[in-house]
């Protein structure tokens, strides 16, 4: 596609989204469809400024590389996170291993515990290994 085809493409799209969204009534909803749209359908590939070799990352792993940063930086205090960060395993774990003071958000799904002495009520059982339901 040459750059007038391009350029004639965007302009029926224009159209098109004007038509499209004026039953959505305010004005900045109309423009961040268009937007959005023409994103979608004409910028195509990866979006301006990101690298071919950036590939997808957890948020939580660019968290920890943030912390990390900080740190070098020389900034120091305690880290906060939401459930979201709080629910992964590895975040905990690669967290704990730089050991920064936190306070972490968990799922209403998780239950917190005692580890010292309620660790065994809730130990896995190792693979193949049959337990008898509790009494």
């Amino acid at each position: 596609m040459n750059a007038s085809m391009l350029i004639r493409l965007r302009q029926e799209l224009t159209e098109f989204l004007q038509e499209f969204t004026q039953s959505l009534g305010q004005s900045t909803q109309q423009r961040w469809t268009m937007t959005y749209v023409r994103g979608l359908l004409l910028d195509g590939g990866r979006k301006v400024g990101i690298p071919e070799d950036v590939g997808y990352r957890p948020k939580w792993q660019l968290a920890l590389e943030m912390i990390e940063r900080a740190q070098q930086a020389g900034f120091s205090g305690t880290v906060l996170a939401d459930a979201a960060y709080g629910s992964v395993t590895a975040f905990g774990n690669a967290r704990d291993a730089v050991q920064t003071p936190y306070c972490v958000g968990i799922d209403s799904t998780l239950k917190v515990i005692d580890a010292a002495t309620e660790w065994d009520a809730f130990a896995v059982p190792a693979a193949g290994e049959v337990t008898a339901p509790a009494a």
